[in-house]
């Protein structure tokens, strides 16, 4: 009879447990969020802003966009982001952001997001260097968006400048990346 108390005993437990977690119920009052406490998706934060970037090496010029608007998801909206063509011959330079496994001219993110990371994948085609220049329309900025590098250095601070210039040994893990303050 002990035993089957204490088996009924566990099983209960076990669901409740169950029950709770399917409801996402916890007994811990920590919000989870990024690493500045912000919620990653929070209903209440909103961001709206748009970068277009040209990449060019010699006369060659790849044109991307990327940012937080309205109607965005974090995956590729049709009718929002754009696709990439297959890559061109084999000396003109090549770029694009890779997003839901689509390689992307346009990626745009939805706006709740509290960190958002664009990671630009560039085929040189024998170019030593790649000019990277950039305009924004920034209607709603909470924080800082930069072009960062593999190591996570700030190759250039997209708010306050304009442009910058890299070797083709400095293109592996280049991203923008969007940082709520």
């Amino acid at each position: 009879m002990f035993q089957k108390k204490n088996y009924f005993t566990v099983v209960i437990g076990l669901l409740i447990l169950s029950f709770a977690a399917a409801c996402n119920v916890t007994d811990s009052d920590d919000d989870e969020g990024d690493e500045n406490g912000l919620p990653i998706d929070d209903p209440e934060f909103s961001s709206e802003y748009v970068f277009n970037v040209s990449l060019s090496a010699g006369d060659h010029v790849v044109e991307l966009s990327f940012g937080q608007i309205e109607g965005a998801s974090n995956s590729y909206d049709p009718g929002i982001d754009l696709e990439a063509p297959p890559a061109p011959p084999d000396d003109i330079i090549h770029a694009w952001f890779q997003n839901d496994g689509r390689n992307l001219f346009k990626d745009f993110r939805d706006q709740a997001n509290a960190e958002s990371v664009w990671s630009i994948n560039i085929d040189a085609s024998g170019h030593e260097t790649i000019y990277v220049e950039w305009t924004s329309n920034i209607v709603e900025l909470p924080g800082n968006v930069a072009l960062t590098n593999v190591d996570g250095v700030i190759v250039g601070d997209a708010v306050d400048e304009i442009s910058v210039e890299i070797s083709d040994d400095q293109l592996d893990g280049l991203q923008f990346e969007f940082i709520a303050n």
